[in-house]
């Protein structure tokens, strides 16, 4: 028998029961009214049981009550980035809830980002782009377009000068490495890798060239005013197609007649403006960098840069004839008000603008399409050849609005000039693009209903070459067209053939 002395008492706290615990310091639980107060007699209660092997619940009931009040005593620590978060928030809230300067602190701070990195910021966002952003609906009619304005700052304009001087230097680039291919691959080759073309087309795309060598050798300078325009059309898209089917000077199916075409070209471009030096132009730049040569490239800069001169001053005689216009009209209006009222009008007549003698800019209603799309890929690398860079800028969204106010005609006519628009301004479209696209969608499955009108059959395919998706179908329509269509103008050949070989055009919009 063993005395009372000599029972084993059972400890809660002991040994076997501590195990991730540690141990309090005797003072804190002396200096602890309130853990005394909620232990009361409930440790001494269980040291003066008997029973050998009590419950384990009662051991862990006073552990839970130890801990719980060691956590009312020890700091709450935050754990993890959003703990962390959380809490520096709701320490900087108290903050300035209670301090005066803190909140000034802090009001100063905003205003700082503002002025340092907030304005900055967006004036960057506002002006970073090179070209001006064209918003415009295809209704003109009741909308007026606002010209680009260019600020007054120098520092303003070198900065804009520069970029659109860069964009040109990458565009003739990205057009130097795209010609240069086609030294070195035939057009066949390129087809059959593609698969864009079967043993017919081929035939069709030979015979086609076979005919156009054979205008360009009977090609003859005749005529003047609209008909000098479509001759020099004939001979510019002649020599534009051949260098697509894949000939040059010197290889090629039809060298011989290339290079005597080019000669001819180059001869007549002095005597050449407006339109005809628009269109003329855009072949010449095609065969300077296919052929190369630096005495040629030299001649296409200073014939590009009177180009863009003339349309400079054209631009302002129209203004001046559209005022001058508009005070012959009024004067008219007096005198028939005089005349209605039975007085006498003795005032002069003013200069109509309608007697003015001289040439009109290519902004001028009788200009034709062809002109304004040529001219519209010409100003886009006119920079890189050292025109004028707001000079070039200014003249092309003059077109580009007069193209936009042609496009807003019903017919084949206003169809033709939003597919100009898409094959020559494609980068000042902007968000309009989509909408210009779509607004030729029965044109692009169905080509024919261009009334035979094979240039805005041309600028419809290569404006919407390559297209993200129906293309089977738009490729049926052209195909379908190219086979039954019978040419008789040489411009129209030469646009036919331009149009079949839409897979090697140069395209400088990415159309991701």
């Amino acid at each position: 028998m063993t005395s009372d002395k000599q029972k084993p008492t059972f400890d809660p706290l002991g040994p076997e029961n501590r195990k991730g615990w540690t141990e309090p310091d005797p003072a804190e639980l002396e200096l602890d009214p309130e853990l005394q107060a909620e232990f009361g007699d409930f440790l001494e209660t269980i040291r003066r049981l008997e029973s050998p092997n009590p419950d384990d619940r009662l051991a862990a009931a006073l552990r839970a009550r130890i801990l719980r009040r060691r956590r009312y005593l020890e700091p709450i620590q935050p754990h993890g980035f959003r703990e962390h978060a959380e809490h520096y928030g709701h320490v900087m809230v108290d903050l300035l809830r209670r301090s005066h300067g803190a909140r000034v602190l802090f009001l100063l701070l905003i205003v700082s980002v503002t002025l340092f990195i907030g304005i900055p910021l967006a004036h960057r966002l506002l002006t970073s782009s090179v070209e001006p952003g064209w918003s415009m609906p295809l209704d003109l009619a009741e909308t007026k377009i606002e010209k680009p304005k260019l600020s007054s700052e120098p520092t303003h304009e070198a900065t804009r000068g520069f970029q659109l001087w860069v964009r040109a230097e990458n565009d003739m680039s990205r057009l130097r490495a795209l010609f240069e291919e086609r030294k070195r691959e035939t057009l066949k080759e390129r087809l059959r890798n593609i698969g864009g073309g079967d043993r017919r087309t081929l035939e069709r795309i030979e015979g086609l060239s076979d005919a156009i060598a054979a205008d360009l050798l009977a090609w003859e300078d005749a005529g003047q005013g609209l008909r000098r325009y479509q001759r020099v059309e004939a001979l510019s898209l002649g020599i534009r197609a051949l260098l697509g089917y894949g000939s040059n000077s010197v290889l090629g199916r039809h060298a011989q007649e290339l290079q005597k075409a080019v000669g001819k070209l180059e001869g007549m471009l002095p005597s050449l403006h407006g339109p005809e030096l628009a269109t003329a132009l855009a072949a010449y730049l095609e065969a300077v960098l296919v052929d190369g040569g630096e005495a040629r490239m030299a001649r296409l800069g200073q014939e590009l840069n009177r180009f863009v001169s003339e349309q400079v001053y054209l631009l302002g005689e129209d203004e001046r004839r559209v005022r001058l216009l508009q005070k012959w009209d009024e004067w008219k209006k007096r005198q028939v008000a005089a005349y209605q009222a039975g007085k006498e009008f003795g005032e002069p007549e003013p200069k109509s603008a309608a007697r003015l003698a001289g040439i009109h800019s290519l902004d001028h209603d009788s200009t034709r399409v062809g002109a304004l799309a040529d001219a519209g890929l010409l100003l886009r690398i006119a920079p890189a050849l050292g025109v004028s860079t707001l000079d070039s800028s200014r003249v092309r969204g003059v077109f580009l609005e007069t193209l936009f106010r042609r496009g807003s005609r019903s017919g084949s006519s206003g169809a033709s000039a939003r597919a100009a628009l898409l094959f020559a301004y494609p980068d000042l479209l902007g968000g309009r693009r989509d909408e210009v696209f779509a607004s030729l969608k029965s044109y692009r499955l169905h080509p024919k209903i261009l009334e035979e009108d094979f240039r805005a059959v041309h600028f419809l395919a290569w404006g919407i070459f390559p297209v993200r998706g129906g293309w089977a179908r738009v490729n049926r329509g052209l195909r379908a067209f190219a086979a039954n269509s019978k040419p008789r103008a040489p411009v129209d050949r030469a646009a036919l053939l331009l149009t079949q070989l839409l897979y090697t055009a140069p395209s400088l919009e990415s159309r991701d």
